[in-house]
């Protein structure tokens, strides 16, 4: 019962989880802008490498000045994929968020004359919910406890009966 009520009280201790945002962006390379270009591996073999680029500008200090209307983090997926993470429930910035990323895309595409684009772009919010295992977890923390003080308490009395 001691533990039992020791677990919701820790459950109850626990921050309330925050939604988030979540950005699904897609890297694609225009095909009009490929003149000279026949081998398809190789086209997607630069595609996935820009991926990556694109990832390091969100690392760089100042897109987290220019965006600083929630925290971030993002990672590549799957080759192409990029799955960013947005600290916000609004649509709006995540949006504005994409709309950085696409005009450092843009700028880029302007001095190197290529022709990458965000070809898939999807937006969704992740409601959380307080997990069951977090109860679980904090009942068995506490009866480890309260087990291990039992057994403490038993042997400090053996030890010092008369």
């Amino acid at each position: 019962m001691v533990s039992f009520v020791g677990g919701l009280l820790y459950v109850k201790s626990l921050p309330e989880p925050e939604p988030r945002g979540m950005v699904f962006l897609t890297v694609g390379l225009d095909q009009d802008e490929l003149k000279n270009e026949d081998s398809s591996y190789e086209i997607q073999r630069a595609v996935e490498h820009f991926a990556n680029v694109i990832l390091g500008w969100t690392v760089e200090p100042s897109f987290a000045e220019e965006f600083d209307a929630a925290e971030f983090s993002g990672r590549r997926q799957e080759k192409q994929n990029l799955l960013f993470t947005v600290r916000t429930d609004e649509v709006r910035e995540m949006k504005e968020f994409v709309h950085l990323i696409e005009k450092r895309l843009d700028e880029y595409n302007d001095a190197s004359n290529s022709g990458y684009v965000l070809a898939v772009k999807r937006y969704s919010v992740v409601e959380p919910e307080r997990a069951e295992f977090r109860m679980i977890l904090g009942i068995v923390l506490v009866s480890l406890i309260f087990v291990g003080l039992i057994l403490f308490a038993y042997d400090y009395a053996y030890r010092n009966r008369s």
